[in-house]
């Protein structure tokens, strides 16, 4: 296998371009369009060679203007490289308009300038989007397809009158020609960069708003805006919210959101035309907690991305985290300032801290700051690094620096950079005048440095002898590999539990020590807000959890220690007999969000142990602690809140994977007569219809997966075919997964249900189908020519897969997996991610043994 990062080769940076004058002409019925493309260039040293990026595009024409002059020009183009290299004939310095005339394909992939289809009446329609982050404009035109080129854009289509068109900037004139035909030009953009320009045409119909003097749209296909509604408001809500904390106007003239019928990701920042998935922007009031919190936090991502990423860009994508970090640490401010009923203040350390913690205690792991070059190792790094861990961290530098200082820092970087691009460094400067600004007297690049630059995170080992604690650090490995020697400056928080007041302490050094608990019970990382994990010694450890079963600590450090003692136990740092002992004893009765990470644990460690049926003694303290939870989160319940609600679905559905009898049987009854049962209760009564069924329900369930038109019911329908203890059932609902009557979009979901992998922000609670795991690897291995056709190379659906074998803990598969991959070298996008797989499958095996499971 060639190496990409040995051959990928930058673009030259004296060849920047400063205006792009693009037409795009698309044929619905090749799914082909044509492209006429001017590209205004300054050369700042003499050259006789302009290269671009170009995939998959046929240039016809090519020539340059230079002092009104015209020259013919050659060019090569290098497939490999996804460039295209044009000789001019003589060497020039200066401003030239390169003028390219090309041919492309709307391809069925979901990347460049694509197809998506979708049924109106009874008919097969289509709709052409983009998706070009992080280097796919190069499959729309040709173009220089780095972050750090920003240009203007002029962008108009000629396409049918009957059609609309979306683009970044409001439209500029609209044109009737011959044969039905218009010529559609938008306004010339601000300075952006390459990825965030978007590509729309189709049948849209609207709902329409404004926030202050902004324009707001939200565009779905015909006979879906009424599940648009909701998304609106939330716009107005949001933008208001980072408008007030930026102090900075949004600059561009519109703002559309654009429910995509399919769509790789969640959604695309694209400045000024946002693209979403349409189960990340359609809700109504009536839609479950989940669904709605999925959806704000989704929106308040992609606005926050306008400025952050949009008007400032990182650099190059090494840096990612500048744009996805930020739009994640600030998603979650938003939705808390302005719909506080969601409980995302819970939510960010079920989403994202926790998620940070457990992939960043592999050693397969990586800086948040990573080097990458080519195209499929940038794909490689959309992942928890540098979205859930870089805004965890961020969470974290904000408390150490006081929520205003940091703000100020935020703005004054915003400031300094706006258009333009950045690097770590410059935050860092900013943040640290800010603080110096303020008079604070604190080291932001020092203590930011190992967060940002090194893979990893530390683990505080406390060990208290009367009133003196000893502090010591060291890197947290889930394998307990003892041979790392890293350290990092760490913001101490601590409180002595029932005393008000808070306690600093920056550690620094290896050891240091604590001298003022004066004898009391006291909690490192109070509120949770520091990336590390905390093994106390057995007094203090049980100290707190007494102080937990009287009910002193709140739900965010309830959730702490129990997330640390949970990843001790799959680490072997304490025994899961312990582990249980102390849930028996004290953890009992932990509020949210403690009590659902708690039940996530042992539904986890369930599956670990699960061969052809379920491990008794994990069934035994499951059935427990569901018991108590159900005297009062049961169907009868009415949630206070949307956590509540979050809360009662995990236990239910739990209920129902143990196959208790009486949430069977009342799922059953509430399955007779589906469409009466409130969209907050349908995910749990599919489940156990699934968990306790055969081929009967899966055939239901399918049925009313092809019939439904609802998104959010969909998705919970889809879900539901992943969960099947029948070996026979779930071969079928895999193949299933592939057929006609699944997106693409949606592919990943019934093997990722089946191997209790789903996002969390899917649902909101760990699930999966413990019988399912051993079906899925086989699947895949059987699939494989499949899959690589399927799947474009960058795919992130590859990447999906292999996530898929994280829970498996059988060493005969993992035997098969090694030898799979001896035969089919992973490629760079899943090279990462099988390595992660196969580190957590030896780490699932050792626990397994270590715990006579």
């Amino acid at each position: 296998m060639i190496n990409m990062v040995d051959i990928y080769k930058r673009l030259d940076e004296n060849i920047t371009p400063l205006n792009y004058n693009l037409i795009f002409k698309p044929d619905f019925k090749t799914f082909t369009f044509l492209g006429d493309e001017q590209i205004s260039i300054n050369l700042s040293d003499k050259t006789d060679k302009i290269r671009l990026n170009s995939k998959e595009i046929e240039i016809t024409k090519a020539l340059l203007i230079k002092d009104n002059k015209e020259f013919k020009v050659t060019y090569k183009v290098d497939k490999l490289d996804e460039t295209v290299t044009f000789k001019l004939p003589k060497k020039m310095i200066g401003l030239v308009k390169l003028v390219l005339n090309f041919k492309g394909k709307n391809n069925d992939q979901m990347y460049g300038f694509y197809k998506s289809s979708y049924t109106e009446k009874g008919k097969e329609k289509y709709l052409l989007s983009s998706q070009f982050e992080p280097s796919d404009a190069r499959a729309a035109f040709p173009c220089f397809d780095e972050p750090n080129f920003k240009a203007t854009f002029d962008i108009s289509f000629i396409i049918n009158q009957s059609l609309e068109a979306v683009s970044n900037m409001p439209i500029k004139s609209s044109i009737k020609r011959s044969k039905g035909m218009k010529l559609v030009t938008f306004k010339t953009t601000p300075l952006m960069s390459t990825y965030l320009v978007y590509l729309g045409v189709g049948d849209f119909e609207s709902v329409s708003g404004k926030v202050g003097n902004l324009p707001l749209r939200v565009l779905t296909i015909p006979g879906k805006k009424a599940y648009a509604k909701l998304a609106l408001e939330y716009t107005k809500k949001f933008m208001s919210f980072y408008f007030k904390y930026f102090n900075i106007d949004y600059p561009l003239p519109k703002m559309d959101l654009i429910a995509v019928p399919d769509f790789s990701a969640g959604a695309m920042e694209n400045w000024g035309a946002i693209t979403f998935r349409d189960t990340a922007i359609f809700a109504t009031n009536k839609s479950s907690s989940i669904t709605k919190e999925r959806v704000s936090i989704t929106i308040a991502h992609e606005l926050a991305h306008q400025w952050f990423g949009d008007l400032v860009t990182m650099k190059w994508w090494d840096d990612l985290w500048l744009n996805e970090s930020f739009a994640t640490f600030m998603s979650y401010k938003a939705v808390d300032a302005t719909l506080p009923d969601i409980g995302v203040k819970y939510q960010f350390y079920e989403n994202e801290i926790k998620d940070a913690l457990f992939y960043d205690q592999l050693k397969n792991t990586h800086p948040i700051s990573v080097k990458v070059e080519s195209p499929a190792k940038i794909n490689s790094i959309f992942d928890v690094i540098s979205y859930e861990k870089g805004s965890s961290v961020l969470s974290m530098i904000e408390d150490y620096l006081g929520a205003e200082t940091f703000r100020q820092g935020l703005i004054e970087y915003i400031n300094s950079h706006i258009y333009s691009n950045t690097t770590k460094e410059d935050l860092w400067y900013s943040l640290d005048k800010a603080a110096k600004d303020r008079h604070i007297n604190s080291d932001v690049k020092g203590m930011i440095k190992n967060w940002i630059t090194k893979g990893g995170y530390p683990l505080v080992m406390v060990s208290k002898n009367k009133n003196l604690v000893k502090l010591e650090q060291k890197r947290f490995l889930l394998d307990n590999d003892k041979s790392t020697n890293i350290k990092w400056d760490i913001p101490i928080r601590y409180n002595l539990i029932g005393d008000k007041s808070i306690k600093y302490k920056m550690l620094k050094d290896r050891v240091d020590k604590i001298e003022d608990v004066k004898g009391k019970p006291f909690k490192l990382n109070y509120q949770q807000k520091g990336i590390y994990r905390v093994m106390y010694d057995k007094p203090s450890l049980e100290a707190i959890c007494e102080e937990i079963k009287s009910g002193k600590l709140n739900g965010i450090d309830e959730w702490g220690i129990v997330n640390d003692l949970y990843n001790f136990v799959r680490s072997g740092n304490i025994t899961l007999d312990y582990y249980f002992e102390l849930i028996k004893k004290y953890l009992y009765n932990v509020s949210y969000p403690a009590n659902n990470l708690l039940l996530d644990s042992l539904n986890v460690i369930n599956t670990l142990a699960y061969k052809d049926k379920g491990n008794k003694k994990i069934e035994e303290i499951m059935l427990w602690y569901l018991e108590k939870q159900y005297k009062k989160y049961n169907w009868d319940f009415v949630p206070k809140n949307d956590t509540d609600d979050i809360f009662r679905l995990n236990v239910l559905y739990n209920l129902g994977l143990l196959g208790y009898k009486p949430i069977v049987k009342k799922a059953r009854d509430l399955f007779k007569n589906i469409k009466s049962v409130s969209p907050t209760l349908t995910s749990a009564v599919y489940s156990i219809i699934a968990l306790n069924g055969g081929e009967t329900e899966f055939k239901q369930l399918m049925e009313l997966y092809k019939k439904e038109t609802v998104q959010e019911e969909s998705l919970k329908l889809l879900i539901s075919l992943g969960l099947f203890k029948n070996e026979k059932i779930d071969k079928e609902a895999l193949d299933f997964s592939f057929s006609k009557y699944v997106k693409l979009q949606n592919s990943y979901v019934i093997p990722s249900i089946m191997s209790g992998n789903i996002a969390s922000n899917t649902v909101k609670h760990f699930i999966g189908n413990p019988y399912g795991k051993k079906v899925v690897w086989e699947w895949i291995k059987d699939n494989w020519s499949k899959i690589e056709k399927v799947y474009s190379p960058n795919s992130s659906f590859r990447t999906s897969l292999f996530k898929n074998l994280e829970l498996v803990s059988d060493p005969v598969i993992l035997k098969d997996v090694e030898d799979f991959f001896r035969v089919n070298k992973p490629s760079e996008v899943i090279a990462l991610q099988v390595a992660k797989s196969m580190e957590l499958m030896r780490i699932n095996i050792n626990f397994i043994k270590r715990n006579k499971l």
